[in-house]
């Protein structure tokens, strides 16, 4: 597992959640498609539209466990947050 990079290390720290979370679909290279298929084989269910509002800051997820959420993105490429 490789090092998460210091600009997304610190968009994940200090937020927002929207800037956060396209950081990380950005560094994971996937679409929002195969991010949605990644994430459902890690139990998170959750639509591609729904990934698409996260990103542009439309809305946020409203469970806690938001470091689950961007954990389960920088993850989904085989990366580690460091």
């Amino acid at each position: 597992m490789g090092v998460v990079q210091p600009e997304l290390a610190r968009v994940l720290r200090d937020g927002p959640f929207a800037t956060a979370f396209a950081v990380a679909v950005e560094r994971s290279g996937l679409t929002l498609d195969r991010l949605r298929d990644r994430l459902a084989e890690r139990g998170v269910a959750v639509s591609r539209t729904t990934l698409s509002y996260w990103r542009s800051g439309r809305s946020r997820p409203e469970r806690a466990g938001r470091d689950d959420d961007l954990g389960a993105v920088t993850d989904a490429d085989g990366t580690s947050r460091g």
